[in-house]
């Protein structure tokens, strides 16, 4: 029986593991959640999509490395018959784009606790339940970065900071 040359896992279920879908599932996976955000901040959606969101990207790195594939060996090539599902047509690049997002989001939070105000909302005036959200989540990413394995960088938040400001002027 042929197998697919790039295949590289069996399921129990259905064809094998091939790169083409596992971009094809990764990019419907991603798309989905981003199109639970909304334009404007409510504490409520923001925390649960915000976590949604890191815990695809947790999947998703689980599966890649399960895999043996990395945004440096993974080829963005589709089969000539499907057609991208979401742009960028490269998993890894929107996992980072949304992990991205996941800290923006993160460390505006983190500046609510700090006593500023975003979008209208202070601290003290979210819903525990959503406080202790945010807490857990902020407690994930610094166990994250302590242990070495959260993709963004003070350096990243800088530049993305930079661009932010940049594209409001």
């Amino acid at each position: 029986m042929a197998t697919e040359p790039d295949a590289v896992a069996r399921p129990v279920f259905g064809p094998s593991m091939s790169r083409t879908i596992f971009q094809k599932k990764w990019l419907c996976k991603f798309h989905a959640v981003l199109t639970e955000t909304t334009p404007y901040f409510d504490p409520h959606q923001a925390i649960n999509v915000l976590s949604k969101q890191y815990l695809h990207f947790l999947q998703f790195n689980s599966q890649a490395k399960e895999l043996g594939l990395d945004e440096r060996t993974f080829t963005k090539e589709l089969a000539e018959t499907t057609e991208p599902v979401a742009e960028p047509d490269d998993p890894f690049v929107l996992g980072a784009k949304i992990m991205m997002g996941v800290d923006w989001l993160l460390c505006r939070y983190q500046d609510m606790k700090d006593g500023f105000t975003f979008a209208g909302y202070k601290w003290q005036e979210l819903p525990l339940a959503v406080r202790q959200q945010v807490d857990d989540a902020l407690a994930r990413r610094t166990k994250a970065e302590e242990l070495g394995w959260w993709p963004i960088s003070e350096d990243m938040r800088d530049e993305m900071e930079e661009l932010v400001e940049n594209d409001t002027e």
